[in-house]
């Protein structure tokens, strides 16, 4: 109760943490006998999330669960700043004021400290990693349980009051025990697409696909109450589009013109019209056109001028066949572009004077 009363008191000032008034100390006496102290602590009166339930009174609409998740989330982050791990996340520890802000209360089990190992918390809300610690005193748990319990929560609140793999035909234990050995399941009933996949991401049995902290999960909840959470099927919709957008249509912006962000905004709506789809892909064609037909000219244009170039070899190739002929025939060379310009004079062998040898 001590702990209980030093948390709360430094979390006072959260407007989603029951508001902490004051405490007193009280003799316990019974039949007359000193037995002890009563610790009181006085706290806001409010309305208990688990008795509206039973009683009718509770609104199961979606948009009045993600307003509880927010509020709830918003004071399990002030308690996880502080280093408290709450370790009992569940609807009969929600409350509601007046004017509908919802809060976390009941912090009696709840531990400062980063890493835990002992087993605490309400069957059917704790996480698979608690009963871990339980049965292997080397592994421990972190403030992801309680990320985790707030995830079986919400799953509930949003699946008829069923947990994951109950029903008709299950019973909660049986439930339950299948979930802690890991068996997959599906979504809650009631939610939107957006709203489970937070839900379910909040509950993954394996603690890297779960949320690491609860003001990721919370960031989450605020853009999906804002209606601009966008799911992964979505995300990798936009991702191939904004891949097309700067790799194809247009370059990322650079330095120089970072700064002018309207004129680049309204460059990226030209590039997502249709019509700029249109006419990029048409001019396309256009230019892979005239470079097929001018890659053809060329081809047409070298052909025709080897063409001509064979045929101007093989006149003069006749035309040589020709002076030769008549070379042999009359015993003088008519190509006159080999022979000498002067005149040559044959001398007889006897006649042929050999010149003297000077020594």
């Amino acid at each position: 109760i001590e702990n209980e009363s030093n948390i709360m008191y430094r979390l006072r000032s959260c407007r989603n943490i029951v508001t902490y008034e004051e405490e007193d100390i009280k003799p316990l006496y019974i039949n007359g006998k000193f037995e002890g102290y009563y610790f009181l602590i006085r706290m806001e009166y409010l309305k208990n999330v688990r008795q509206m339930i039973c009683r009718g009174q509770f609104d199961f609409s979606e948009n009045n669960i993600v307003r509880l998740a927010v509020d709830i989330a918003e004071g399990l982050k002030s308690a996880h700043n502080i280093g408290v791990i709450h370790r009992d996340i569940k609807p009969s520890n929600f409350f509601v004021s007046d004017d509908g802000v919802y809060k976390l209360g009941d912090f009696g089990i709840s531990r400062l400290i980063i890493l835990a190992n002992s087993f605490a918390g309400t069957e059917g809300y704790i996480a698979p990693e608690i009963y871990m610690s339980k049965s292997c005193a080397d592994k421990g748990y972190t403030k992801q349980a309680d990320i985790y319990s707030l995830g079986i929560c919400l799953y509930q609140l949003m699946n008829n009051g069923f947990f994951p793999l109950e029903n008709e035909e299950i019973s909660t234990e049986t439930a339950v025990d299948m979930r802690i050995q890991g068996r997959t399941f599906g979504r809650p009933a009631n939610a939107s697409e957006g709203f489970s996949e937070i839900i379910m991401k909040a509950c993954a049995y394996d603690t890297k696909k779960r949320y690491s902290t609860i003001g990721e999960m919370l960031m989450d909840l605020e853009l999906l109450r804002k209606g601009d959470f966008r799911t992964s099927s979505e995300n990798f919709e936009r991702s191939l589009e904004t891949y097309a957008r700067e790799t194809i249509f247009s370059p990322p912006p650079t330095a120089e013109n970072f700064s002018q962000t309207e004129e680049y905004t309204d460059e990226l709506k030209q590039v997502r019209n249709p019509k700029n789809i249109a006419n990029f892909f048409i001019f396309s064609a256009i230019f892979l056109t005239i470079a097929v037909v001018a890659v053809f000219t060329a081809t047409v244009i070298t052909k025709k001028i080897k063409n001509d170039n064979s045929e101007v070899s093989y006149v003069v190739s006749e035309t040589e066949e020709e002076n030769f002929t008549q070379t042999e025939s009359t015993g003088q060379n008519t190509n006159k572009s080999v022979m000498p310009s002067t005149d040559w004079q044959i001398i007889p062998p006897e006649e042929f004077v050999q010149p003297d040898i000077i020594p």
